[in-house]
């Protein structure tokens, strides 16, 4: 169960985290879950999510592999 709290808790953890530098992908939200952020109102659109954790170390992997391709072109 996740409460208005929990959730405000939640984003502003984020939040100062990406301030440390970090990405940050938040994973495992059960439809439940969704529907009681939604419901209380919990803005959303600043979370990068993902299904999985799989789901989001294949969104890092194709990112790392996007930088090597610039760099790569950079240098041509």
């Amino acid at each position: 169960m996740i409460d208005t709290a929990v959730a405000n808790a939640l984003t502003q953890t984020v939040r100062a985290l990406r301030l440390l530098g970090c990405r940050v992908i938040l994973t495992g939200i059960s439809a439940q879950v969704a529907l009681t952020l939604t419901h209380i109102g919990i803005e959303l659109s600043e979370l990068d999510v993902a299904a999985s954790p799989q789901e989001a170390l294949q969104r890092w992997m194709d990112k790392q592999v996007q930088v090597v391709r610039n760099q790569r072109s950079n240098l041509n």
